[in-house]
């Protein structure tokens, strides 16, 4: 049926024009007016012809479906895709908030720390300079007492003040026992 169309060239019968020439004939044009057949071999190529089309229709409806299906699909997955991906910046943007917040609180807490650290240093420093600079002036004192002629074992004895308890412990000689006595 598809090929219908070549019975109207002669080409497609060779035999028939050979058959004319030699009886005296020239065949010069063929023409393919369609075929006619009994109503029961009509009937029955209608039939086939009727379920090859629906066949076909059935065919190309079941291929359109899948094609859809296949669209929704891709889509469906396109959609996903897309909401992961935003999902991920999201968090990505999140996490990197949270880490600039931990940063920027961590650098507060270091300068405050070198803040209070040097604070300290200056103090210590100041402490000993101070320190120092007394030193140095009862160093020149005690130089000057010594230049003077002070024994200075004497002088610093007696700044210090006297105990309020001596306790005071006695062994006699080849003696186990011991004494004390409080003054």
């Amino acid at each position: 049926m598809e090929h219908s169309s070549e019975l109207n060239n002669l080409s497609s019968f060779p035999q028939l024009t050979e058959r004319a020439k030699s009886i005296g004939y020239n065949i010069s044009k063929v023409v393919f007016r369609g075929y006619f057949a009994h109503d029961k071999l009509q009937k029955l190529h209608d039939g086939a012809i009727e379920v090859r089309t629906r066949l076909k229709i059935a065919y190309e409806s079941e291929e359109q479906d899948q094609r859809m299906t296949d669209l929704k699909l891709k889509n469906e997955k396109d959609r996903i895709d897309m909401e992961q991906k935003i999902e991920v910046e999201e968090l990505t943007h999140r996490h990197s908030m949270e880490k600039s917040k931990i940063e920027h609180k961590l650098e507060m807490e270091k300068r405050s720390e070198e803040d209070k650290r040097r604070k300290w240093e200056v103090e210590r420093k100041g402490e000993l300079q101070a320190t120092n600079l007394q030193d140095e002036q009862k160093l020149d004192y005690f130089n000057n007492l010594h230049g003077l002629g002070v024994d200075l074992n004497q002088y610093i004895q007696s700044l210090s003040p006297r105990p309020e308890k001596i306790t005071r412990i006695v062994a006699p000689d080849n003696s186990t026992s011991l004494h004390l006595h409080h003054s």
